[in-house]
């Protein structure tokens, strides 16, 4: 049995197994530093966040509603037990107990740490955005960023933008977080650019010639990869537009988002063409297109993003066509592939203009997580998505009812792998496309 003066060194043992990911070892001591101190707040604190990165979600319930026993004014266990609701399924719940730890913060405001309190915030937004309730949601989302982040983002780029007149004004649209989101909140451009505003839009590479096309007939937007400093009067992020749009002297509320982004896709380029006589060549088969992993540098990739084995492992391949998008597909995933007759489209594909102009020629996209799928969902493609147990929010609460795209369902990943078998697959496929 530990004893009171090894717990700050077993605390610290147990912390460093669970950042290299030993999480069994990391659980079994932090369940030794309870045994012996119950009242230990980080210990137990941290075991339920363990409990939640394993997707053992009722588990980390029941963890976390033990510790708020104990220390009931923390504001970090309460938040991290409305994630672990909200993950398991019981969003008011989690709600319930995001909205009693802000009231908690106020009532306690000179001991409440203000990045706990942005956190609660936050989560709240993201809560309130998973239940379509927008005009909650989108205040509370701009809570995304930190005291800092924000003070980097107006020392470089002036004075933020927050939904007031823009007549004679010049507005730099910054892109989000990642190309999806970028996709996901470009269909606000056309509301602004159909008010006359003048608006340059500043974006990754990748995504330049995909919004320089769709908006080509809007002369007052304009597109770039680089932008003055010096050229504009205002600033926003894309992930921003929605929650100004509710702004009064905007005169609009968007009770739900407007159609997605108006996607130009091209098929005349001899790749793009190769590609539409060699479907006509098969045997009548609908033909999918695959991503199975997306950007490593994202924080829960890999909760996200699968082995290409695990996928190929749920494909019905005898009932469908499948086609590889996926762009940074290994030598070893490229000759798997052939193994098993998909075709690789990754040496033809240079951005997400690319992209689109072969999913344009597709049944459907089966996709992890990924811009590919916001960019099938804004081509207005069948999709499946292959998503993991928290659900993100982007993605709605139920399957088909999505208010970003079209047709789309969604099943998990669970450890790495897809709960679905490859009967159920085919059964998901047939349902979206016909």
């Amino acid at each position: 049995m530990l004893q009171p003066d090894n717990l700050d060194i077993a605390f610290s043992i147990a912390c460093t197994l669970q950042e290299s990911g030993q999480n069994r070892l990391a659980e079994s001591v932090y369940r030794n530093i309870l045994y012996a101190c119950p009242d230990d707040l980080p210990a137990a604190h941290n075991l339920g966040t363990l409990l939640y990165a394993e997707e053992r979600f009722q588990a980390a319930i029941e963890q976390h509603q033990s510790t708020l026993l104990l220390h009931p004014a923390s504001l970090a266990t309460r938040r991290d037990l409305a994630q672990a609701q909200i993950a398991a399924g019981d969003i008011a719940a989690g709600i319930e107990q995001l909205e009693t730890a802000l009231q908690l913060a106020e009532a306690n405001a000179a001991q409440t740490s203000p990045e706990d309190v942005r956190l609660c915030k936050f989560t709240l937004g993201l809560a309130y955005l998973r239940q379509e309730n927008w005009l909650k949601g989108w205040p509370l989302y701009e809570q995304r960023w930190t005291p800092a982040e924000w003070h980097e983002l107006t020392e470089r780029w002036g004075s933020p933008w927050e939904g007031a007149s823009l007549k004679g004004k010049r507005l730099l649209i910054l892109a989000e977080q990642g190309h999806g989101d970028c996709l996901m909140f470009g269909r606000y451009l056309a509301d602004l650019a159909d008010e006359g505003l003048h608006l340059e839009v500043l974006l990754p590479l990748p995504l330049l010639a995909l919004f320089t096309n769709s908006l080509s007939a809007k002369a007052n937007v304009h597109f770039s990869s680089s932008a003055s400093q010096k050229e504009h009067d205002y600033f926003v992020k894309m992930g921003s537009l929605p929650h100004h749009g509710l702004h009064p002297e905007r005169q609009r509320i968007h009770r739900r988002p407007p159609p997605p982004l108006a996607i130009k896709a091209e098929v005349s380029r001899s790749s793009h063409s190769m590609l539409a006589s060699t479907l006509r060549q098969q045997t009548g088969r609908p033909c999918c297109g695959l991503v199975w992993r997306g950007q490593k540098n994202y924080s829960a990739d890999n909760k996200r993003s699968l082995s290409l084995e695990n996928l190929l492992a749920t494909l019905p391949l005898r009932g469908f066509n499948f086609v590889s998008l996926q762009i940074d597909a290994t030598s070893a995933e490229k000759e798997l592939l052939a193994n098993v007759g998909i075709i690789d489209l990754s040496d033809a594909i240079n951005d997400f203009q690319d992209t689109a102009n072969f999913i344009s020629q597709l049944a459907a996209v089966l996709s992890v997580d990924t811009a590919t799928a916001h960019l099938a969902g804004s081509l207005g493609k069948p999709l499946l998505l292959l998503q993991r147990q928290e659900r993100e929010w982007r993605w709605g609460s139920e399957n088909e009812k999505n208010p970003w795209y079209g047709r789309c369902f969604s099943t998990g990943i669970k450890q790495g792998k897809p709960e679905a078998n490859p009967k159920e697959i085919a059964s998901l496929l047939e349902q979206l496309i016909h």
